[in-house]
């Protein structure tokens, strides 16, 4: 009976052992959780219920594109999540409404960084990018975002200011709002504030389209028209058009936006509360829609710069001559930024991605004489670049990766120098001649061609004649084809001197990587003066 009392006891205490033991590794393996709480109201309004507050993961991003990024810091837009999250395209991690007061709590939340939304129907919605959800309680009010250069640095963090205050552009005098102080009419119990979404449905005033403000183009099958009157779109501005409606600009449009504070264009299909918390995909987002400049609009200092424009038909269609576009982003639709019958057009820091239209292009110049495309990235589209009808510009440190075609060309009579051309599926370049035989010239020097095919020409009914086509100082390192091209209407010789081809060391097998898909052999490429060493100061500089 003593024995039995013994072991009785032994087993008891290894039993409460073995019990300390697992609930000390569960708690070891647990994930911390916090809570987060905050006041979001609404502008005007005096009941602030039913907002919904919305946690969601990070937006994935682009691994080619950040590789690029890290590389070529000088060229195309840094991406970041104020660049790639759109809370349409993800589904919350966890939400919850506000009170009458505009008080919520959400508890019981993983330890991580956060992208937070505020979002009623007709108050529009609000981001608050990265935030440090720790464990115990978080506070909205201490909200901290990456500053604008955190894709070099990560560092400093900056503190969220909801208010804003009125001051004067030093450069144009225009209006224009800073985050700085709150203002003293805004409500200094909240965290958050939400604006009444604007809509209009025929014709816009002479505005400005302010700072974290909402406004809505609706005028479906037709257009909404700013006449002779000027706009100004503030940094943080959120343009959303509906779909089967064009923005047409006739008057003075000033819009430029701040790094890592973009004006936004959209399609304003999938924002509705009604279907949250699902999320659509790129492809459900309905694209009907484009922004217009005509040819009797004005931009003011000739320049648009930091825009985000994406989900439409043609996310920017341009008629305005000497216009600058500099770090943007398009993407998401038909065509990304569209140029056409003006003198010139300036394109530079632009990233332009998924635009799939087979007629169009992430940058589709039509009947632009001059200018200049530099310091760009192109990738994902079905024509990375298109140009038609007589470009004598130049097209220069631009990165093409992934589209079906880096670059096509009808008729372009210009310089294609010291480009990155990678993995584009059928071709990096798609080349077309000229309407008549005139003694124009084409060149292509200092690019480095990555592609199974690096440049191929083609006639096309009345682009059957070609320039003089200059193909010199190239890398090229592509594994079907260097050149395809048809001999069929051709008059001259292609100069493809002094370029390295794949390290290859004679003419018989270069030759075999050159090709004319006509059959007639009626012009020859020259390849005089083939290097085996590489160009060192080929591609972007």
């Amino acid at each position: 009976m003593i024995r039995l009392k013994i072991i009785t006891k032994v087993t008891f205490f290894f039993l409460l052992s073995f019990s300390f033991f697992l609930v000390s590794c569960s708690n070891s393996t647990e994930v911390p959780k916090g809570s987060l709480s905050g006041t979001v109201t609404l502008e005007g309004e005096t009941d602030h219920s039913e907002i919904t507050i919305a946690l969601y993961n990070l937006a994935t991003l682009d691994p080619d594109i950040v590789s690029i990024n890290q590389q070529y810091p000088h060229i195309g837009v840094i991406i970041s999540q104020h660049t790639e999250f759109d809370h349409r395209l993800q589904e919350p991690v966890k939400y919850t409404e506000t009170d009458a007061e505009g008080y919520f709590e959400i508890k019981k939340i993983p330890t991580g960084i956060y992208n937070i939304v505020a979002l009623k129907d007709s108050f529009g919605f609000k981001y608050i990018y990265e935030f440090e959800i720790e464990e115990g309680e978080n506070e909205i009010s201490q909200a901290r975002c990456l500053q604008s250069s955190a894709g070099h640095s990560g560092e400093p963090f900056v503190k969220l200011s909801t208010g804003i205050i009125e001051g004067r552009s030093e450069i144009s005098g225009i209006p224009n709002t800073k985050h700085l102080v709150p203002s003293t009419q805004q409500n200094r119990n909240s965290d958050l504030t939400l604006y009444p979404e604007t809509t209009y449905t025929d014709q816009v005033p002479t505005t400005t389209f302010l700072t974290d403000h909402h406004y809505i183009i609706d005028n479906p099958y037709g257009e909404v028209i700013l006449y002779n009157n000027s706009l100004t779109i503030e940094p943080g501005a959120v343009v959303r058009i509906t779909p089967h409606t064009d923005f047409v600009i006739h008057g003075t449009l000033y819009a430029q936006g701040e790094d890592n504070n973009m004006f936004w264009v959209t399609s304003n299909d999938g924002f509705s509360v009604f279907r949250f918390p699902f999320s659509v995909s790129r492809d459900e987002v309905a694209i009907y829609n484009s922004m217009i400049l005509s040819e009797w609009a004005s931009v003011s200092n000739d320049l648009i710069e930091w825009g985000k424009f994406d989900f439409a038909n043609t996310c920017l269609l341009n008629k305005v001559n000497n216009l600058h576009m500099q770090n943007g982003i398009f993407r998401n639709g038909n065509c990304g930024f569209f140029s056409t019958n003006v003198d010139s057009t300036f394109c530079g820091k632009l990233f332009l991605m998924n635009c799939y239209g087979e007629s169009e292009g992430g940058i589709h110049y039509l009947n632009v004489n001059n200018g200049i495309i530099k310091e760009s990235i192109l990738c994902y589209n079905c024509n990375g670049l298109k140009i038609k009808d007589g470009f004598m510009g130049e097209i220069k440190n631009n990165y093409f990766i992934l589209n079906y075609y880096g670059g096509t060309f009808y008729y372009f009579i210009g310089s294609f120098v010291n480009n990155e051309l990678i993995n584009n599926i059928e071709s990096d370049i798609l080349l077309f001649g000229n309407p008549s035989n005139n003694g124009s010239s084409v060149i292509f020097s200092y690019n480095n061609f990555y592609s199974n095919i690096g440049i191929i020409q083609r006639p096309l009914d009345s682009y059957k004649y070609n320039p003089y086509i200059y193909i010199n100082y190239n890398n090229f390192f592509c594994y079907l084809f260097f050149i395809k091209y048809n001999s069929q209407y051709m008059t001259n010789d292609i100069d493809a001197t002094f370029n390295y081809f794949n390290g290859l060391e004679n003419e018989e097998e270069i030759y075999e990587k050159i090709i004319d898909t006509s059959g007639y052999y009626l012009v020859n490429v020259i390849i005089d003066g083939y290097v085996i060493i590489q160009f060192n100061n080929a591609g972007i500089n």
